[in-house]
């Protein structure tokens, strides 16, 4: 059989733990990045629901407290002076409170900026993790070719001393199996 083809046979041997090494890091690497984007957008869709329910409870009590009021004034009208004198009181009233509703609404407003400025964060934190895994996973990859090239030197050069042996053998007299 010539060397190449035993050179042939030989190299998928030798080259073939380290493929599946990297085939099986790579497919960690990838299982690690898709549960960290599963974490990612479950804890983006809790803080979406959180914040949903809450606006929605506000604005049940504001409409709530409207209809109430608009009630009240209702029935404040039908005794004239008395009522419009009552009815301006609270009227005062609920300014004060739509004051405070506004004021609330500002709050939620807040936290519904500084739950977006943590979704970002945790957002750029991921990103950066998933950049770490990524150079990660190239300095390896650059790891097994330079492995590799020096298995190629390593094989070229058995190749050239298998040739000279060859060629001293044939001038020597020495016959091969």
């Amino acid at each position: 059989m010539p060397v190449y083809d035993q050179v042939k046979q030989a190299l998928p041997d030798i080259l073939a733990p380290e493929i599946q090494a990297l085939k099986a890091e790579i497919k960690r690497l990838d299982e690690r990045i898709s549960g960290l984007e599963e974490k990612m957008n479950a804890r983006i869709s809790g803080l979406e629901e959180k914040m949903s329910a809450r606006l929605s409870a506000l604005e049940e009590k504001t409409d709530a407290r409207r209809e109430g009021l608009r009630q009240e004034m209702v029935a404040q009208t039908q005794r004239p002076e008395e009522r419009i004198r009552g009815v301006e009181e609270k009227m005062s009233s609920v300014e004060g409170k739509i004051s405070g509703v506004e004021g609330r609404i500002s709050g939620v407003e807040g936290k519904l900026e500084s739950l977006r400025n943590e979704i970002l964060a945790e957002i750029q934190r991921v990103e950066g993790k998933v950049d770490n895994v990524g150079n990660e996973l190239l300095a390896e990859i650059r790891r097994v070719d330079a492995t590799m090239d020096g298995l190629g030197r390593e094989v070229r050069t058995a190749l050239e001393i298998r040739e000279r042996l060859a060629a001293l053998e044939a001038k020597v007299g020495i016959p091969r199996p």
